[in-house]
């Protein structure tokens, strides 16, 4: 909702570096107003362009883990390169091993995943630590241009980009700035107010060439676009709905997240509520004012968060030291749980929206198929 021309210079750029650019695209804005849902709308043009949609996400507490982000994209891009057919994996393992010339266990030793193509990988000479980075950002550079090509161009968006290591912003200036570079579009999403001007991540966007660096900024989204998206909601007319939209406008300032979770909990506090009889939803405006909500989305989902059972606290808790993401493998000796029980505790944290699990293995195992390999379960 209401992000029409920013989808439009997201496929401009899609298409530029399908004839042949490489592209660095900035978005820019604050936590909730959609950076990483506005690019889920490329990852289709891209798949039927034929080319890799790979994602990576920083973490805050991982900003001393070199290149942390970058070795999740890589071995996203490896998982969909082994699922094709094998005449297609050894094309690639070809490839791959031509463009490295004896050097890939450079990029082998930083992202394990990388050998389930070649296989076993001849060492390397050692180096000293600068001589090994510099080495590094080469080669991976070389490894990079391996994925995108004409037929295929690739797609890298990285999230939370304020929180990168100063190994990955290096090695991402490298990848830019690379005059061989084609048909390769990184998309970089990060909030404004937590880079430091004269920091790393500024410093590095500023040394690069103006005409390879785009930047999209989002902002807070309008009454009118609120309206749009409450009415729709509601399945009303957008006349009917407005002062309903008026108030979470209001109560949100236009922040999209903050419009959904606030919406989600007017329904479980039965202030806004499908009427079965009349077929309609009913919204309850004076109780809405009334009520004592906060207008502070950390606030309101941290009290969402404490009316879930303990253990299912508990499970959120863990899985957050993990990471953004996780596997079944991983949370439920953490919790001291069998897989199929720690299954039954996320349950309710999935159905609150807090936890999405990808693909179908953890709804398996819930019906209670469990012959499953847990590592293989994951969220």
């Amino acid at each position: 909702y209401g992000r029409e021309a920013e989808t439009g210079e997201l496929l401009a750029s899609l298409n530029r570096v399908t004839d042949g650019s490489a592209e660095l695209l900035l978005l820019v804005g604050g936590s909730g107003v959609g950076k990483s849902v506005l690019v889920q709308e490329i990852q289709g043009p891209t798949v039927q362009r034929h080319g890799h949609f790979i994602r990576g996400k920083f973490d805050q507490y991982s900003a001393s883990a070199p290149y942390a982000s970058l070795i999740d994209a890589v071995r996203e891009l490896v998982h969909q390169l082994l699922g094709e057919p094998p005449e297609r994996i050894a094309t690639w393992r070809d490839a791959i091993l031509a463009a490295l010339a004896g050097n890939a266990a450079v990029v082998g030793d930083v992202i394990p995943d990388v050998t389930r193509i070649p296989g076993p990988l001849p060492p390397v000479a050692e180096l000293g630590p600068t001589e090994t980075q510099n080495r590094f950002n080469v080669v991976f550079r070389r490894f990079i241009r391996t994925f995108a090509r004409p037929e295929h161009p690739l797609v890298v968006f990285l999230d939370d980009l304020h929180w990168a290591d100063v190994a990955s912003i290096r090695l991402l200036r490298t990848l830019v700035s690379d005059p061989d570079a084609r048909h390769l579009l990184i998309i970089g999403a990060y909030r404004p107010e937590a880079v430091d001007p004269s920091g790393p991540l500024a410093t590095a966007i500023a040394d690069l060439d103006p005409s390879s660096v785009r930047h999209i900024e989002l902002g807070p989204l309008d009454l009118e676009t609120v309206t749009e998206l409450v009415a729709d909601t509601v399945r009303a007319a957008r006349d009917e709905a407005a002062p309903l939209a008026r108030l979470v406008h209001e109560r949100t300032a236009g922040n999209p997240f903050f419009v959904n979770q606030f919406l989600r909990s007017l329904f479980e506090d039965g202030l806004l509520r499908f009427a079965a009889d009349s077929g309609r939803w009913d919204w309850n405006l004076a109780g809405i004012r009334e009520r004592d909500m906060t207008d502070n989305v950390v606030d309101l989902l941290a009290g969402r968060v404490g009316e879930l059972a303990e253990a299912t606290q508990e499970a959120l808790r863990t899985a957050a030291v993990i990471g953004n993401t996780f596997d079944l493998a991983t949370l439920a000796p953490a919790l001291g749980l069998a897989p199929n029980m720690a299954v039954r505790v996320l349950a309710d944290a999935i159905q609150a929206g807090f936890v999405l699990p990808l693909g179908d293995a953890h709804e398996l195992m819930m019906e209670g198929f469990e012959g499953g390999d847990p590592s293989l379960i994951t969220y």
